[in-house]
């Protein structure tokens, strides 16, 4: 079974060779994880910055993502049907 992650903290995320950095705006931590790993990704914060190559990489992946409002709420989700 494949992790969701859960991204409440804000932070760039970018693609790499196998998967997905997620850096901490604020702590500057660093965290990667690879496309096999991750099922569905949720931003549960505003202050997420991705871009369209993420997004991209993610439908390649079938890496689902779900985005939150203010009130943590589901608001959006992007599922991965690409073949």
């Amino acid at each position: 079974m494949k992790n969701i992650v859960y991204v409440e903290n804000e932070c760039f995320v970018g693609v790499t060779k196998e998967g997905l950095k997620f850096s901490n705006i604020k702590t500057k931590e660093k965290k990667c994880l690879t496309f096999d790993d991750i099922g569905t990704l949720v931003f549960d914060n505003r202050k997420c910055y991705l871009s369209e190559r993420v997004i991209e990489y993610c439908i390649l992946n079938h890496i689902g993502i779900l985005f939150c409002d203010r009130s943590h709420s589901p608001l959006e989700m992007i599922e991965t049907t690409y073949n």
